[in-house]
């Protein structure tokens, strides 16, 4: 297995993104702007944008079988133009999420991955900053999303592990920092995912239908207390400011006027 520290400077042509969705809606706080639609429409405006310079592939990963609801006919007229529908069957999030780790596994080894949950907004230069991101840093893992509690050191759930690198880049228009943990949305070569896929296993389920995301990282990077067990030794990377926000309150990424964003996505993709 090649080292977390070693960088990567092959230009990347292709990039899958496996984008997660579903029927329903849970129950979590969510800013005036969101909504499916907004979350997609912005992900498929810097699918364009990236496909200028790269061949971006598109696939949905419906948890469930598709419907004649709202979302369901929506989902279909923004994405089956750019990419293709693929039904899982009623699953739940953890294993929905798996699936897309298995799917992403059997793809060629240097094909970068972005996994994506449906309730992300996104910048436009998104996907082309986290690909040239895993291209020529040293990250294993990159997330576009700078989540909040990384500046909250008093976090009631616990705050972040301290990395045992701690080095700040500069690609494009961002510095990229290690960070010990993301959400389910991130990007990696196929090759990674499935050097590490028993890990993914391990933790897709934290006993409510959910991944453990924060676990899983840790672990994966060797952090804490993985430092001395068995670990790959990863290194995820994250950018400042972000490139995408989690539409969860508070949890909102710092420093970007996400409301300008959502007022901003077009309308102009059908």
């Amino acid at each position: 297995m090649s080292s977390a520290h070693e960088s990567r400077t092959k230009p990347r042509s292709s990039c899958t993104i496996l984008y997660r969705t579903h029927g329903g809606e849970n129950r979590a706080p969510r800013p005036p702007w969101y909504s499916k639609e907004v979350c997609l429409r912005s992900l498929l405006t810097a699918v364009n944008r990236a496909n200028e310079s790269l061949d971006v592939r598109f696939t949905v990963l419906y948890d469930g079988m598709l419907s004649m609801e709202p979302w369901d006919r929506t989902l279909r007229r923004l994405a089956e133009p750019r990419g293709e529908i693929v039904e899982l069957g009623k699953t739940n999030n953890a294993l929905s999420c798996l699936k897309a780790v298995q799917l992403a596994s059997s793809l060629p080894d240097d094909e970068l991955v972005l996994l994506s949950e449906d309730d992300y907004l996104w910048l436009p230069v998104a996907v082309t900053e986290i690909v040239g991101a895993l291209g020529s840093l040293p990250g294993d893992y990159v997330t576009g999303y700078d989540h909040p509690v990384r500046y909250q050191p008093d976090y009631s759930l616990g705050a972040d592990w301290e990395h045992w690198y701690t080095t700040i880049h500069i690609h494009g228009e961002r510095h990229w920092r290690s960070q010990e943990s993301t959400c389910m949305t991130f990007a990696a070569t196929a090759l990674t995912l499935r050097q590490d896929y028993t890990y993914f296993d391990r933790y897709h389920d934290n006993g409510k239908n959910t991944p453990a995301d924060r676990e899983l990282f840790r672990h994966l990077c060797g952090l804490g207390a993985y430092r001395d067990v068995d670990t790959p030794r990863r290194l995820l990377l994250g950018p400042m400011p972000s490139l995408a926000t989690h539409a969860h309150l508070p949890w909102l990424a710092p420093s970007v006027d996400w409301d300008a964003v959502a007022a901003s996505v077009g309308r102009d993709l059908e």
